[in-house]
């Protein structure tokens, strides 16, 4: 899917650019280009699945429920319907830990630290990633660098375009007291220039366990049922591929 709407995207560049410069053969080369490359990099993004409600990451065998599912719900709430009967049995709360590997396993990088920003490789399409696991921010807010919200517009305050927020489990106490933080991914713009993206797993390890926040969800977890595509899986795109070039070429044929 993501090397179909990739390709969408590119086609209408190229198509455009050659109507601007009249060249045929110019839409046919950089069409070339767009396809090897996209054929290159898909086996970072083969072992991840959208299936709409939940993402598959067949590298761990996990399977991840869209954070909207949970948005607005405290971590009490979501841990009572983890039970049987319950909205979300079958899951359970993913850790921090498989969360960096999660973000890793899309981006082709590797992700070990919790509490610290990591930068996420631009050429990994991160807002495709946020959108099919669910974005929770409604509205641009300027930040500082710790995190802490603002309605300041100083131009030293960053801005915070989108994230996906999920709280995570962090570890167990030897009473047995589960210990939680929110984790996130967030599309940033600094000062007001350049934008890019991170992520940061366990980044607030005080969650008030009973409280709501209408723009976080929770990160969870189940056994995946879907399996690794052999040979990377961009086989059964390759047809729609040659068919989105095929017609786009066709227009450039037609008076």
């Amino acid at each position: 899917m993501f090397i179909t709407n990739t390709l969408q995207l590119i086609i209408k560049y190229y198509v455009d650019l050659n109507n601007r410069m009249k060249k045929q053969g110019t839409i046919i080369l950089y069409l070339s280009y767009a396809v090897l490359a996209l054929l290159f990099c898909a086996s970072s993004y083969a072992d991840i699945i959208d299936h709409k409600r939940y993402t598959s990451d067949t590298e761990t065998g996990l399977d991840w429920l869209d954070v909207t599912a949970s948005i607005n719900m405290s971590y009490n709430e979501v841990e009572k319907q983890l039970e049987p009967g319950g909205k979300f049995q079958g899951y359970r709360y993913a850790t921090a830990e498989e969360f960096n590997t999660f973000v890793g396993n899309y981006t082709g990088s590797k992700i070990t630290q919790t509490q610290i920003r990591q930068v996420l490789p631009k050429s990994a399409n991160i807002e495709f990633f946020m959108k099919i696991i669910g974005s929770t921010q409604r509205v641009a807010k300027r930040v500082r660098a710790d995190g802490s919200k603002s309605d300041f517009s100083d131009k030293h305050w960053a801005r915070m375009l989108d994230s996906v927020t999920g709280i995570t489990v962090t570890g167990q106490g030897r009473d047995g007291y589960i210990h939680i933080g929110y984790s996130m991914i967030v599309k940033s713009q600094d000062f007001g220039t350049s934008v890019w993206h991170y992520s940061i797993a366990n980044m607030n390890k005080y969650v008030n366990r009973d409280k709501r926040d209408p723009e976080a969800g929770s990160f969870l977890v189940k056994e995946s049922k879907a399996k690794s595509r052999p040979t990377p899986a961009v086989e059964p795109e390759a047809s729609s591929l040659q068919s989105l070039i095929d017609e786009e070429l066709k227009k450039l044929d037609t008076p």
